[in-house]
């Protein structure tokens, strides 16, 4: 017991205080192994989050370089009135327009690095998903407009379930935000809910099998995005999978006839919610039949009693 050998017990081979003593000693090793197996596993899990970490702010740093060096050397250029930036008025709007993109990219970093996904996932509350879509997509609903874009939002088949409704309107609100900047102008964005899902579909160019290979990388450009889109980062994906994933919720996002489908699976989530209920149902049944046996014992040895009486 002393190297924690998982084989090693007490031999227990009396029926009194010390074999007792051997059982009870047992029962402590194999929970104390099985403390010490959960703390190694947590201890893997942070050890690999922390690495996550790491990596996406190496990613992050690498990324920042180019909109930094763009605007320092358009700056440089308008100082010392070297070529085409002695026209200062041009690009004085060329290096807001640079700062505003690297203010954006800095916010997505700083939003995806410090939220502890993983916390928030375990607080979990019942949640009206027709209204969580509603609150996220409001906003939404105006940029969409300005853009020429129609978008609807039908709550026909609502429906409740438990989740963690703050990391759920995070990936929602990601999921709208990319719909709405990349749907074609003149075309639609269509939210609805059917059979324990959430459906979002929009129309535009289809991405393809290499592009959709990459989705949820962070910082991944595939080329095929429009330019009036925006400098695209793939934060939004990348958090939306993390959420998801935490959330043990399934999901697909892929390609139908008129463009890109996202669909969020709360099947799961609720059909777990169902076990969960079954579960305790059945331990109170098996803890009331235990106790009518018990009582009928009672009754039987009182009887038995009564009669030798």
């Amino acid at each position: 017991m002393q190297s924690l050998s998982k084989n090693t017990s007490c031999s227990v081979n009396r029926g009194d205080e010390i074999g007792v003593l051997s059982q009870n000693i047992n029962e402590m090793y194999q929970k104390l192994l099985s403390t010490i197996s959960d703390l190694e596993q947590q201890i893997q899990t942070v050890s690999e989050s922390e690495r996550e970490k790491m990596d996406f702010l190496l990613l992050a740093s690498h990324e920042l370089k180019t909109p930094v060096t763009a605007v320092r050397g358009m700056i440089d250029g308008m100082l010392y009135h070297v070529g085409v930036y002695k026209d200062r008025d041009t690009y004085l709007a060329e290096c807001q327009k640079g700062l505003e993109n690297l203010t954006e990219r800095i916010c997505r970093i700083l939003e995806t690095s410090k939220l502890d996904i993983t916390i928030a996932a375990k607080e979990k509350e019942q949640t009206n998903i027709g209204n969580l879509l509603q609150e996220t997509a409001s906003p939404y609903f105006m940029i969409a407009k300005r853009r020429n874009v129609e978008m609807t939002l039908s709550l026909k088949d609502n429906f409740s379930t438990v989740v963690s409704a703050e990391l759920i309107k995070k990936a929602l609100s990601n999921v709208f935000s990319n719909a709405v900047k990349y749907t074609d102008p003149g075309k639609s964005i269509r939210i609805y809910m059917k059979n324990w899902e959430v459906v979002v579909e929009n129309e535009c160019q289809p991405l393809s099998k290499d592009t959709l290979a990459h989705m949820g990388e962070p910082f991944y450009r595939s080329g095929e995005r429009p330019k009036e889109s925006g400098d695209s980062t793939g934060l939004g994906l990348y958090l939306t999978e993390r959420i998801l994933d935490a959330c043990r919720l399934s999901f697909s996002f892929a390609p139908y006839e008129n463009g890109m489908r996202f669909i969020l699976d709360f099947k799961e989530e609720e059909s777990l919610k169902k076990m969960s209920y079954l579960h305790r149902n059945s331990i109170w049944i098996l803890y009331s039949v235990r106790v009518k046996e018990v009582r009928h014992m009672y009754m039987i040895k009182k009887c038995i009693k009564k009669s030798w009486a």
